[in-house]
């Protein structure tokens, strides 16, 4: 019985110590007005989520843009978005307000990004739109393009091996 009374204070003060002093959660301030943050943004535009490929720690998505209206010129791009707070899901369309990070496009997890909508998009009547450059994106993953140069290597690996073979027999 001692014992048992012992095991349960010796699991209970385990227990508390695990609890967590702090928690976090995304807090975001409110959004600014939508004519403010078409200023404070690098790219707006409106686009179609088409695929989504997720990572450790973020999301990549490739959106087919419809419309842009500030610093995309090509009608696919690929934007990192974070894993766990990212609310993007696959073929819906968005009103994105997408930073630059180097060379590549971030949305912002705090950003007013809002689903397609008539009333969304009526701030945008009077903003001028990008014309579009057609892009083609690579259609297959990594893992893919290695497993096709290593079966390109072998074979020809084979081949020399073979013609080397029929040589020495000759």
């Amino acid at each position: 019985m001692l014992k048992n009374i012992a095991f349960l204070l010796i699991f209970i003060f385990l227990s508390l110590m695990l609890i967590p002093k702090q928690s976090y959660a995304l807090e975001c301030p409110e959004h600014s007005p939508l004519d403010r943050a078409f200023d404070e943004y690098d790219a707006v535009i409106i686009g179609k989520v088409i695929r989504i490929d997720e990572k450790s720690a973020n999301k990549t998505l490739t959106l087919e843009v419809e419309k842009s209206y500030k610093g995309v010129d090509h009608d696919l791009v690929i934007v990192e978005e974070d894993l766990i707070w990212g609310t993007s899901q696959l073929n819906s369309e968005y009103i994105y307000f997408l930073n630059k990070k180097g060379q590549e496009w971030v949305h912002p997890l705090c950003s007013p990004t809002t689903k397609r909508s008539d009333t969304a998009g009526k701030f945008l009547t009077d903003k001028e739109e990008i014309e579009l450059q057609n892009v083609v994106i690579y259609k297959y993953s990594n893992k893919v393009f290695f497993l096709i140069i290593f079966c390109i290597v072998v074979a020809l690996f084979f081949r020399q091996k073979k013609q080397k073979v029929t040589s020495d027999v000759i």
